[in-house]
């Protein structure tokens, strides 16, 4: 055996900061697509109904529950795929769990802030935009209401992992 041989390193496993910059670059780039989708969802879930204009005036009826079908809609939505995400990491479990579950908590709730936004683009403009333009059907634009459903994701996300690691049974060698 040579003297270079032994001064050189040996091969050891890619550990360090790699793996947990790929897993958390891998979790931002599956919050956004996946918010992205979520957004979609709460559009085309989501009521928008007509608005009436009678001389000017502009008549909304039943806006308040209007207000709360909204947010219902997106909470649905959003407590799904905690549900979803969460369940998926319980049943493909890895090492480090802990750090998993964290980072899907967290994750849910990016993925909630995007599906918040771009269900928001997507929907109709405000009615004063639609006025001023002149259009012929006037529709409601699709709003969030209260801040504290975009909280639904997450918390459904970290209930539903201790659930699930409660109750299974740990992977032991044999």
């Amino acid at each position: 055996m040579s003297i270079s041989a032994v001064l050189q390193p040996a091969a050891s496993p890619d550990r360090g900061w790699r793996p947990a910059s790929r897993l958390l670059a891998s979790a931002l780039l599956l919050a956004l697509v996946g918010g992205a989708l979520l957004g979609v969802a709460w559009r085309l879930l989501a009521p928008v109904p007509g608005v009436q204009v009678i001389e000017g005036a502009v008549y909304l009826q039943g806006h308040a529950e209007l207000e709360a079908a909204q947010d219902g809609w997106l909470a649905v939505v959003l407590g799904l795929a905690g549900v979803l995400v969460a369940t998926m990491q319980a049943v493909r479990a890895r090492e480090p769990q802990a750090a998993r579950a964290v980072l899907a908590v967290v994750a849910v709730g990016i993925a909630g802030v995007v599906a918040w936004q771009v269900g928001q683009l997507l929907g109709p403009e405000t009615l004063r935009h639609q006025l001023a333009v002149h259009e012929a059907h006037l529709r409601t634009p699709l709003r969030l209401h209260s801040a504290g459903v975009l909280l639904i994701g997450p918390m459904l996300c970290a209930v539903t992992r201790c659930l699930a690691a409660l109750f299974s049974t740990p992977n032991r060698p044999s």
